[in-house]
């Protein structure tokens, strides 16, 4: 298998993550597997794995990128022109039996030169571009992350037997001996005897962190904190919200010990997009499953048709004052619901990739 992938790996970034673990979930199922990544990053293999807490069963090719001007499409496309080409001109498509990327623009390009047989697409949003169409034209098979997609293809008149509907899941560690919450607030430098709310992820306004932060005026006797955010936008919602601890960007490889320094994780997404109620899988929301942490969720079908109601808190969405109440409820119960190891761990990278492979094949 060819994982083409024309992005920033390592990074901080979601994605990233998402394709080096499905890489190597691919790998521990049989498959021999070479990631080509672009050029924006240069590290090593081994220092990919180190990035990402895993020793790679895979391999790495660095191919060219074209000129990278974040917002500038034209730049865009030729990027993605340079990249596929030079896969098509050095690395012999033929010796492969599956191309695989979340890049449809790739894909596209790719498919005027091999047989669209041994293309496959995943599918993060539901986008319909003149690339998409081209590969549902040429009946390319489809790993989709949500039912959302899935359905919004549908209603576009596409087969759904292209489809397969794969949420993202988390590494099989996240199963394994944690820090402790004492140690976890220590090396994170948060007060050890408070009960703290924590948030971990983007804080693009679609993820909902607005809400979680004003459920601070409603739920006095917390600490809310949140891990994640660029360095601008941790200065300006450190402004914003003042009560808040904002902790920035911390590695990948801390997620799982992080998320342990918590009572409560909250996945506060909003209702306002499509994105966010319909076609997002987010990683964080299959790490907290694993956490043994009391979960509370905004009602977004996105995110319930993974968990359930019965072992997770739900709270409107984008309504803080409901926010605070469900933080509240889980608070005063000696017995709060956690989603349980044997319901968390069917959403490990391995099962996914294992789902994927027979789809495929």
């Amino acid at each position: 298998m060819a994982y083409l992938a024309n992005v920033r790996i390592p990074s901080e970034r979601a994605h990233a993550a998402q394709i080096v673990h499905m890489c190597q979930a691919f790998a521990k199922n049989g498959v021999d597997v070479t990631l080509f990544a672009n050029t924006r990053s240069k590290e090593t293999l081994a220092e990919l794995g180190q990035y990402f807490s895993l020793q790679p069963q895979f391999s790495l090719v660095r191919l060219c990128h074209g000129l990278f001007i974040p917002g500038f499409k034209l730049a865009y496309y030729l990027s993605e022109l340079l990249y596929s080409f030079h896969f098509l001109l050095t690395k012999k498509p033929s010796q492969f039996d599956v191309l695989y990327s979340r890049d449809e623009w790739v894909l596209a390009l790719l498919s005027f030169f091999v047989s669209p047989k041994k293309l496959v697409w995943e599918s993060h949003e539901a986008h319909h571009s003149f690339a998409v169409k081209i590969l549902f034209k040429k009946r390319i098979k489809t790993v989709v992350i949500s039912e959302g997609i899935a359905e919004a293809y549908k209603q576009l008149g596409y087969d759904t037997a292209l489809f397969l509907v794969a949420h993202d899941a988390i590494d099989e560690s996240f199963f394994e001996p944690t820090e402790t919450k004492l140690e976890a607030r220590a090396r994170l430098g948060l007060p050890e005897a408070e009960y703290i709310v924590m948030y971990i992820g983007g804080l693009a306004t679609w993820k909902g962190v607005d809400t979680f932060c004003e459920a601070t005026t409603a739920s006095h006797k917390s600490t809310f904190v949140v891990i994640g955010g660029s360095t601008q936008e941790v200065a300006e919602y450190r402004e914003k919200y003042p009560a808040v601890v904002f902790l920035g960007q911390r590695p990948y490889a801390e997620l799982r010990d992080n998320q342990q320094a918590a009572d409560i994780l909250v996945i506060p997404n909003s209702a306002q997009t499509l994105v966010s109620t319909e076609y997002t899988s987010p990683l964080k929301l299959f790490a907290h499953m694993a956490s043994q942490k009391p979960l509370v969720v905004s009602n977004v079908p996105s995110i319930l048709r993974v968990t359930g109601t019965t072992e997770v808190t739900v709270f409107e969405a984008d309504n803080a004052v409901r926010l605070a109440e469900a933080i509240e409820s889980v608070k005063a119960t000696s017995t709060p619901p956690i989603i349980s190891k044997v319901f968390a761990s069917r959403y490990t990278w391995t099962n996914r990739a294992k789902a994927v492979l027979d789809f495929i094949f």
